[in-house]
């Protein structure tokens, strides 16, 4: 499984831009647009809105005259008339690694990842497959064709256990601010800050995380709450690896049974719940502590979009209780302070909302 990182894709916002003239279509070599100025031969592009799908990366292999720029990739997908085209200093994201917070971050091989501009979070993700909960990552963007790269010691380290559940874009966007104010090192350690808390108050996680192997197994003990189900201590569940039961007594040397799930079989899962239900008897449990032990994959395949705007939101109301912003923020356009009473109500209500799926289950 390994851990899922996530980097926010490089804003564009501020870069280069035209539009199309004319529609293209998939396989297409050349751009008909508006103009050519301020692009250049080698220069990166991305093709349509961002957060959209078929947007996409390619590259300027050519120049000619005002109002074509030919690529040196055939166009993935068609593309309308007036579709932005936008100028990209970097094309990939890479990803590093360290065992320690302070330590020497290494570039993983095989990192380097298109950034997912049709990615409607904002983000590029990687699954690195050899990664641990206790890995630190750090991230760059790069442009493969010059070697460009933006500093890995300017790159804030996060640890694998934890990923961020909202982007800077969300917490500025929501405020109005550029992103060079307040520094972006100290957003993201609120917005790590406010992800934390959000999984603390809802007993939950908002990514997938992995129980990945015998030595990761978790143990319950044999007390069923009725007719032999049992509470994973995890929900929801997204898989389940291995499930094993035991009928020894305390004190000996355990010999486990390990499941077989479907309802012709040991037992039934219900993801959701994280709950299962032992339907052959004879491997039912004794009412013993560690009895059943497990290990798989918990929580949520990705974040749901609720979540996001209320971590977003929180950090948010963070930045504006802060002594040293608030003065920048309440000068923001667009900023109400009336807004934090409403802000704090839609992450009560969203806390509650996922707190009361854990409290079925408890």
């Amino acid at each position: 499984m390994g851990i899922i990182l996530r980097a926010e894709n490089w804003d564009t916002s501020s870069e280069e831009y035209t539009e199309l003239s004319a529609a293209s279509t998939a396989g297409a070599t050349s751009l008909t647009v508006d103009s050519t100025d301020g692009f250049a031969v080698n220069d990166w592009i991305v093709v349509g809105k961002e957060g959209k799908e078929k947007t996409e990366v390619v590259q300027i292999t050519a120049i000619t005259v005002t109002s074509t720029l030919t690529i040196g990739a055939a166009l993935a997908y068609a593309h309308s008339i007036d579709d932005a085209v936008r100028k990209l200093p970097y094309n990939q994201i890479r990803f590093y690694s360290s065992s320690t917070e302070t330590g020497t971050f290494s570039l993983i091989s095989g990192s380097a990842t298109t950034i997912d501009y049709e990615n409607a979070t904002g983000e590029t993700v990687y699954n690195h497959l050899d990664g641990t909960t206790s890995t630190w990552y750090k991230f760059t963007y790069y442009n493969s064709s010059d070697s460009e790269e933006t500093a890995v010691a300017d790159s804030t380290a996060l640890q694998g256990g934890y990923a961020l559940y909202c982007t800077l874009k969300d917490v500025y966007d929501l405020l109005n601010l550029k992103e060079e104010i307040p520094p972006t090192s100290q957003v993201l350690l609120m917005i790590e800050g406010r992800t934390k808390l959000f999984d603390n108050e809802t007993n939950s996680t908002f990514i997938s995380r992995d129980i990945g192997s015998t030595t990761d197994y978790q143990y319950l003990d044999g007390q069923g709450v009725d007719a032999n189900v049992y509470f994973l201590g995890k929900a929801p569940i997204i898989s389940i690896t291995a499930i094993d039961t035991t009928t020894s007594t305390p004190g000996s040397t355990a010999s486990w049974t390990t499941l077989t799930s479907g309802r012709d079989n040991d037992y039934i899962l219900t993801k959701d719940l994280g709950m299962i239900e032992i339907v052959d008897s004879s491997v039912a449990p004794e009412d013993e502590p560690q009895s059943i032990r497990w290990y798989g994959v918990w929580g949520y395949s990705f974040t749901p979009d609720d979540v996001r705007l209320a971590v977003a939101k929180g950090v948010a109301m963070d930045l504006a209780n802060s002594t040293h912003y608030r003065s920048l923020i309440r000068g923001a356009e667009g900023f109400d302070s009336t807004q934090l009473m409403l802000w704090q109500k839609d992450w009560d209500n969203i806390v509650q909302k996922y707190l009361r799926d854990q409290i079925l289950i408890v």
